[in-house]
């Protein structure tokens, strides 16, 4: 693995107290039709609201919103006269995660070393979606109680991670830790840029959205400290390299798992 080759693991993971992660692509793989799917959620979403009069126009309209703004919904808002929020928080709540998450195959592993950290470190999620869509997306894929705080755009009314330091800085202050304590995890380059320069440190899951050739030319590599091929990867890594306070590694970092 080219993680395997590059990554500095103790620069990475020492001195960690809390890891961040984001959500959608992060903690969870996408089905393979997820962009089709969110095209006619976002297409029936602005339909709802009276921008267009049929899904297949919102669907039009959102394409051109997204590529014009970096929304689906900025366009759309405008049209109809509504709170760019307003659309988002109604889009997310039309997101169902039985059509977006791809179950794991190493479901129950994720979770023991998930379990395995929340002992020795803070885990928080960090996501453009809203609360309630996490929690119920966290329920799906049986995480709902590993993550504390859960912090959606709802909670801090931002609109993009990649946009601006908001959402980075309210969870620092829920963290109650410095910035060099905390690792942010994400599949969105752009979304590390924020926080590197707030001073945490990067780690990128590259299954999301992006194809994994993407990741090595978009022109964010000073931005992100750590490449992982997958969630399990980044786990098994961060487990056997976050250490309890008398620097003992945890059991479940013992076993090395075939693959890796």
């Amino acid at each position: 693995m080219v993680a395997e080759d590059t990554n500095d693991y103790a620069a990475l993971f020492d001195g960690i107290k809390a890891i961040v992660f984001d959500l959608d692509g992060t903690l969870y793989q996408y089905k393979t039709d997820i962009r089709h799917y969110y095209d006619s959620t976002a297409g029936q979403t602005i339909t709802d609201f009276g921008a267009t009069k049929t899904q297949a126009e919102g669907t039009a309209l959102a394409r051109q919103s997204y590529d014009e703004t970096g929304s689906s919904m900025i366009i759309p808002a405008a049209i109809v006269g509504k709170p760019v929020e307003e659309l988002l928080y109604a889009f997310n709540r039309n997101l169902l995660p039985e059509h977006t998450v791809e179950i794991s195959r190493r479901a129950a592993q994720e979770r023991h070393l998930l379990e395995a950290l929340q002992a020795r470190t803070k885990l928080a999620i960090l996501s453009h979606s809203t609360e309630e869509v996490i929690h119920r997306t966290l329920a799906y894929i049986a995480m709902d109680d590993i993550f504390h705080p859960v912090i959606g755009i709802d909670n801090v009314g931002f609109s993009m991670k990649n946009h601006e330091k908001t959402p980075f800085l309210h969870v620092l202050e829920q963290l109650d830790l410095a910035p060099h304590e905390v690792l942010f995890v994400e599949d969105s380059p752009e979304n590390c840029f924020h926080p590197k320069e707030l001073g945490m440190r990067t780690a990128l899951i590259k299954y999301g959205l992006y194809d994994k050739e993407e990741h090595r030319t978009i022109g964010y590599n000073r931005y992100i400290d750590g490449r992982f091929e997958n969630l399990f990867h980044f786990l098994h890594r961060a487990d056997k390299h976050i250490h309890t306070a008398d620097k003992t590694p945890h059991p479940a970092a013992t076993a090395r798992p075939p693959h890796l």
